[in-house]
């Protein structure tokens, strides 16, 4: 039974809050479960290597797509997460006041 064990791994590895966190969860998870026809590459890529049709290869579609869309998001946040940081760096110009009227006042 493929379905519970991949509901089990997913379950395990959804509350990882960076892309390398989560690939080095599923990647521990996997190898536990040697038995699992399913691979991950370096890129969060899972692949099936059961038979394509059933019950199984249906569960294991439905997962890989959880984790292709819980990649996604982590990455999302991974990037706004930089790009807040450099709001953050621009805006404390002036220490004393941090708004961008002062960081205008300071370039013109």
């Amino acid at each position: 039974m493929t379905a519970p064990t991949l509901a089990r791994i997913l379950a395990a590895v959804s509350d990882r809050r960076t892309p390398e966190a989560l690939h080095s969860a599923l990647q521990g998870a996997l190898a536990a479960h040697p038995d699992l026809p399913v691979t991950l590459d370096a890129d969060l890529g899972l692949h099936w290597h059961g038979a394509p049709d059933g019950e199984d290869a249906g569960a294991f579609h439905a997962f890989a797509r959880t984790v292709a869309n819980l990649a996604g998001t982590l990455a999302d946040l991974d990037r706004h997460a930089q790009v807040y940081g450099l709001a953050r760096e621009f805006t404390r110009r002036d220490e004393t006041d941090t708004s961008l009227g002062a960081y205008s006042r300071e370039c013109c």
